[in-house]
């Protein structure tokens, strides 16, 4: 069993080797851990880092085509073009540690992701009988395989590009609370048909066939006003933008307000122009089971049964 709390782990270079031993130690036949099958639970999991996700995701099921890094799109806003003007100079400056943007056709670095092409998306609303037309950038993709601790060390790994488990003996737990880079790793996996997804929790007694989305929160990226004031006051970066077109802070004090900059697309061709925000994945069977919300099992004996219901909830299927 793997329980992934978190892409934004307190040390990212521990991270990769946790899972590397957990792995390593499964698939050897003389460990006393050896498993023909896993259970991953993602379950609460809040996000994090969006390139930790996808070298996790490479990872675990190094059988999965393109594209692993999110493919993304934007408004084109006054705010927005500031802050890309900002991604182009530390892409430019400092490539070989920054996240960079590319042509998600043929990975080719992208200097202009925000400029080149030109599209709109119109949004219709029944109830007041109004449209809403943006423009939008072209979809690009994020890649950060240049800095990737995984490939480090797997260089010399047994199972080194090797399936690990075939779908059929990867179950991945979650509870529908999976979010940010969670919800973008959870759903190429339900996609891509690497894995079976369980989620768990009770059916609304109101609309017992009402679905549940295997994820939250499933957009490009994640701002907040406060980050966004943090890096308007920076002073290195000022000459980088015209600084007239970031909002300032709230009038009020404590008020606070976070979202998405950024829209996710699909991870294959029959999903690639679907919102992924707006998209409802289902698990492929559900463990009805009712836990206090933010509740984490501790006892031992709690995790085993918890775990082996789910498996006897999929034998009965």
């Amino acid at each position: 069993i793997i329980k992934i709390q978190s892409f934004n782990p307190s040390n990212s270079s521990q991270f990769p080797q946790d899972l590397y031993s957990a792995i390593n130690s499964f698939k050897d036949e003389s460990s006393s851990s050896y498993a023909k099958r896993i259970i991953i639970d993602v379950s609460s999991n809040s996000g994090g880092y969006i390139y930790l996700g996808a070298q996790t995701l490479r990872f675990l099921f190094p059988q999965a085509g393109h594209p692993i890094y999110p493919v993304v799109d934007q408004i084109r806003t006054p705010m927005n073009k500031e802050f890309a003007a900002l991604d182009l100079y530390i892409q430019n400056n400092f490539k070989d540690q920054s996240e960079l943007y590319v042509n998600p056709e043929d990975m080719s670095v992208d200097s202009q992701f925000y400029t080149r092409g030109g599209r709109q998306r119109k949004t219709t609303s029944n109830e007041i009988n109004k449209s809403l037309t943006v423009e939008l950038t072209e979809k690009y993709g994020f890649y950060m395989n240049h800095i990737n601790n995984f490939i480090t060390k797997a260089s010399n790994w047994k199972w080194k590009r090797q399936i690990l488990y075939n779908p059929e003996d990867v179950l991945v737990v979650t509870d529908g609370l999976c979010a940010s880079s969670c919800s973008q790793f959870i759903k190429a996996i339900q996609q891509k048909h690497l894995a079976r997804i369980v989620s768990v929790g009770l059916r609304d007694p109101r609309d017992p066939n009402k679905r549940q989305d295997i994820a939250i929160a499933g957009s490009g990226s994640a701002t907040n006003v406060d980050s966004i004031q943090a890096l308007k006051n920076y002073e290195y970066y000022r000459p980088i933008w015209n600084i007239s077109n970031i909002p300032g802070k709230f009038i009020r004090s404590g008020a606070q307000l976070g979202f998405a900059d950024r829209a996710l697309y699909g991870y294959t061709d029959d999903t690639k122009d679907q919102l992924m925000e707006y998209k409802i994945v289902d698990a492929d069977f559900r463990y009805e089971v009712a836990p206090n919300p933010g509740d984490e099992i501790e006892d031992l004996e709690q995790i085993q049964d918890f775990y082996t219901n789910i498996l006897n909830t999929e034998q009965k299927l």
